[in-house]
């Protein structure tokens, strides 16, 4: 039997959210029959999940052991020593024996721990390196970008495998490494297919009625989606002035924000400037099966992010019928046909505000089934199996 352990500073039975959380626990549900999946992580719950020793849990109905090196309280909240690198510290005197074991990595500090001895080592990068230490991301290394490459450089080569989210990023490296440009491969991601799915209109009527009754917002509402981390690389204020301005040409419009962040009183106050705090609901993060309902429950999805690789959640919404609004960033573009399946617009308020309205006007009930199509391809069961197979055969 093959052991994979996925290096991560989360609780698989957590509360963290974000893409990379997202695809750690898929990839922990969908692992073969033939692996050993484990993580080494933190715990949310020392009494059921103790430092220090393994735990079994079950994730998604798969048995998993988790070995969590120390306890986070609040995940979601930023801290003054990076989680990551926090953890990285720690886990280089505190990992228990590995040496049987591909470590999968998820960031590059990390891999600093088990330099030598374990049975293969994978990367996966999450975004373009350039643009997720620039000036639009909230990640620190954005300070001293000298260093973070320093790191690349020397971890590198360390490494059996990376697979990297976006295709720009692929060639990034390709140019910026080339005796490594055969190491890196892009890696699509995916979403779940039995959690993320084209309602039928019953279905999503009834989800619909729910949520306005909840806010108490008019039957003619047309609800715009947008969930993510309240930070700057997913810019959430942008998108609370695009529904500012949509508003004034489209009365019926209402909004759901869902994700937390530094950023998330920002938003409210900014709202509540704009005269439209009553038309949009600042909601904690969902559950996936919440979320699916959510997506569900709405008209259009928007993302209005700084950048991306290739983002889940655009997966997610597109399974569940849900057209797109974005700026062109990371993979989106090649995932939501414009015109199609969505609108692919400038970074600009107007741009997207213009092409909510085009969405929001269209009364097409082809459409749903057009986004869902996009994406057939990116379910797990399609996707996952793929992603073992190549770490596996690089590793040996």
């Amino acid at each position: 039997m093959t052991r994979i352990v996925m290096v991560h500073p989360f609780d698989p039975l957590g509360d963290k959210v974000g893409g990379i959380e997202t695809l750690v626990r898929s990839l922990l549900r969908h692992a073969p029959a033939e692996v050993q999946a484990d993580v080494l992580g933190v715990t949310q719950d020392p009494y059921a999940r103790p430092v220090g020793r393994w735990s079994e849990i079950r994730v998604g109905g798969r048995d998993v052991r988790l070995y969590p090196v120390f306890v986070v309280k609040e995940p979601n909240r930023r801290t003054r020593i990076p989680l990551f690198l926090r953890f990285s510290i720690v886990s280089l005197f505190s990992a228990p024996p590995l040496d049987d074991a591909i470590l999968v990595f998820h960031r590059w500090e990390p891999a600093l721990i088990k330099r030598q001895g374990c049975a293969g080592r994978v990367l996966c990068v999450h975004a373009k390196p350039s643009e997720w230490i620039g000036s639009g991301s909230e990640v620190r290394w954005r300070y001293a970008p000298w260093i973070f490459r320093r790191l690349e450089e020397s971890l590198l080569p360390t490494l059996d495998r990376v697979r990297i989210v976006h295709k720009g990023g692929e060639r990034e490296y390709a140019e910026r490494y080339p005796d490594y440009a055969g190491l890196v491969e892009f890696l699509p991601t995916w979403f779940e297919p039995d959690v993320f799915t084209l309602p039928s209109e019953r279905d999503k009527e009834c989800a619909r009625g729910k949520l306005l009754r909840k806010y108490e917002w008019p039957d003619t509402s047309r609800v715009v989606l947008f969930a993510g981390r309240m930070e700057a690389q997913k810019d959430p204020i942008l998108a609370i002035k695009v529904i500012a301005e949509a508003s004034k040409r489209f009365s019926d419009i209402r909004a759901v924000f869902v994700g937390t962040g530094s950023l998330k009183k920002n938003c409210e106050d900014i709202a509540q400037e704009l005269g439209v705090d009553k038309r949009i609901a600042f909601c904690p993060p969902f559950t996936p099966p919440d979320l699916a309902d959510c997506m569900h429950a709405s008209d259009v999805f928007l993302m209005t992010s700084q950048f991306e690789g290739m983002p889940t959640i655009v997966l997610e919404a597109q399974a569940c019928g849900l057209p797109i609004v974005s700026c062109p960033v990371g993979e989106v573009p090649q995932i939501v046909q414009s015109g199609i399946s969505g609108e692919i617009t400038l970074r600009e308020v107007e741009s997207l505000a213009d092409s909510l309205i085009k969405i929001l006007s269209r009364n097409e009930s082809l459409l749903g089934i057009k986004c869902a199509q996009a994406v057939e391809d990116f379910s797990a069961d399609k996707v996952v199996e793929d992603f073992y197979d190549d770490i596996i055969s690089a590793c040996r």
